[in-house]
């Protein structure tokens, strides 16, 4: 595997190891292209423990704490030495920007609104989200804290998420005890109530704080056995894989495989049943594709490539139900009963699928195989996703390509896919031209989102199955990995000053976005390599600062590489 732009598998860096089962990771794949296995595995991190993660305090009343504001605050004049640490990372974050927008020098704060108590839970849940997308893991751990221990646990009360969590807890379903159906407002909680509980998970690994994680997924009964499954019925199927998941690092990989098959089993029995309806088996149908899909991820952390690339194989020969499924579900595109639209769907979630499967070989080392599978994409599913891209309506395109991240990562699956290609022949020039590219097709997504306010967090996930995939991870822009395989391209061409400015100018775009666990021990591998000790260490210390004003929670002190 991969040495450069690497993260052990011991550690548990990001999300998308963890919760988002595509095998897309930014440690493995589109960040790692193969190296030359002749050299040595140089710049490999250390396989131990990480230590904690740096995190800032918790505030307390977050919505009425003043937050400064890129218009704001003073930036240091450009040619005058700065004299404070606030000072130097001001100086840092507007030095040598391409962009004419004004620099980013602080997170963006809470959005602070005018409500009355009867619209706490809204507020509340809103923060938690803000948090995850903001990777302030520790905050959004401390939030929940408070949320959860607000339930009464009164049947007849239902009042705020707390209840639900309660409920959960106890064992009790509320569902089938209640005396009337849940209200709509009701039912909301409910599923924000998961959604929160989904990203305290994310949240705890995200900190590597595993033995907590550990105890509250067993106390909670979220993962069956195979003498136990008394989760109440209301408890939707993505919150219980959320939950299984957490044993690659709680307890041990073989029993997350174990209990993942387990409830597949359980669920293909379910669907055979004769009381079932064919609408609820096609939704077990999903939720088992989505099962394959995560196993696939656990089986690439394992190195089991194999047994990776079998699992999706499942979820490849199932996509039809899946998309079928997705377009049923929704009232605007099922209005549309030609059947361009679900073939549309199909041809990108082929491509998808099979991209994927391509980058397991690629890390398997099987780089023949791969092209092969990268080949038959393009002239078979790419050319059928373009032949019905013409003839669909331009509205209706836009409408598909602003709603489903399938269909908007097509063309960045393509070029990273040649990219790889090209890395693999030692065509650095030419796989750098294709990443450029798809880093471009990403920043015009990222800008549209930015735009319409749109979330980069994908929590409905834990509540549908869609068409059996979830997104690469909770921020899905692979910008930072075709900018981190740029940079490794520079590398390789004997261009590592170029490869340096590549990675502080992201960094410069949005810290919070783009200063990854990878990108930050790539950044700091390279400032080793170009620069002497006194140097290499005030500007590992930068980025260290930078981590801490924008509050982001998952980089560990040891991808800073900085040694006392």
């Amino acid at each position: 595997p991969p040495g450069f732009f690497y993260t052990p598998a011991t550690t548990a860096s990001s999300a998308t190891e963890f919760f988002a089962t595509p095998v897309l990771l930014p440690q493995r794949d589109v960040a790692a292209p193969l190296l030359d296995r002749q050299q040595p595995n140089l710049y490999t991190s250390n396989k131990g423990i990480p230590s904690a993660p740096i995190s800032a305090p918790f505030m307390v009343h977050p919505l009425q704490q003043k937050q400064p504001t890129p218009d704001t605050v003073p930036v240091s004049t450009k040619g005058t030495a700065p004299t404070t640490l606030d000072q130097e990372i001001d100086d840092f974050l507007c030095s040598n920007r391409n962009s004419n927008l004004p620099a980013l020098l602080f997170p963006e704060p809470f959005p602070l609104v005018d409500s009355d108590d009867s619209n706490l839970d809204a507020i509340l849940f809103q923060q938690v989200i803000y948090f995850a997308n903001h990777r302030q893991w520790n905050n959004l751990i401390d939030a929940t804290n408070a949320i959860f221990l607000l339930g009464k646990g009164e049947h007849d009360e239902i009042e705020d998420h707390g209840t639900f969590f309660q409920n959960i807890l106890c064992r009790d379903d509320i569902s089938q005890k209640a005396t009337a159906p849940l209200t709509a407002k009701q039912q909301q909680l409910q599923q924000e109530m998961c959604i929160m509980l989904h990203f305290r998970f994310v949240a705890l690994t995200k900190v590597r704080k595993y033995s907590q994680l550990g105890h509250e997924t067993e106390r909670l009964c979220l993962i069956p056995t195979a003498s136990r499954n008394d989760t109440p019925s209301w408890v939707p199927i993505g919150l219980q894989i959320s939950a299984i998941q957490t044993l690659q690092y709680t307890d041990n990989p073989q029993r997350c495989i174990d209990t993942l098959h387990q409830l597949f089993y359980f669920l293909s029995s379910t669907a055979d049943t004769v009381n079932e309806s064919p609408a609820k088996r096609k939704i077990h149908q999903c939720w088992n594709m989505r099962i394959q899909s995560t196993l696939s991820n656990v089986f690439v952390r394992l190195k089991e490539w194999r047994m990776a690339i079998i699992s999706l194989e499942f979820v490849l020969s199932h996509l039809i139900d899946g998309v079928h499924m997705e377009v049923a579900s929704n009232t605007q595109l099922s209005s549309y009963n030609d059947g361009g639209v679900e073939k549309l769907i199909l041809a990108a979630s082929r491509i998808e699928v099979l991209s994927r499967q391509g980058r397991i070989l690629v890390q398997a080392g099987a780089m023949s195989e791969a092209e092969q599978i990268f080949q038959r994409i393009e002239e078979e599913d790419y050319v059928t996703f373009c032949s019905l891209k013409q003839k669909m309506h331009d509205l209706l395109y836009q409408q598909l390509f602003n709603n489903m991240w399938i269909v908007q990562k097509v063309s960045t699956n393509i070029l990273i896919n040649k990219g790889l290609t090209l890395f693999a022949r030692e065509q650095y020039d030419q796989a750098m031209e294709q990443y450029k590219l798809a880093a471009d097709e990403e920043a015009i997504i990222s800008n549209r989102e930015t735009a319409n306010g749109s979330s980069t967090i994908f929590s409905h996930t834990v509540l549908y199955p869609g068409i059996g995939l979830d997104p690469p991870e909770e921020h899905t822009s692979y910008l930072p990995h075709c900018w981190n395989n740029m940079a490794l391209c520079s590398l390789y061409s004997c261009r590592m000053h170029e490869a340096v400015v590549m990675l502080e100018s992201l960094i410069r775009e949005n810290p919070t976005m783009y200063l990854t666990e990878t990108l930050t021990f790539n950044l700091c591998t390279l400032y080793e390599l170009g620069s002497d000790n006194t140097v290499s260490g005030k500007k590992k210390r930068m980025l260290q600062l930078i981590a801490k004003r924008f509050s982001i929670q998952d980089i560990g002190a040891e991808s800073f590489r900085i040694t006392t």
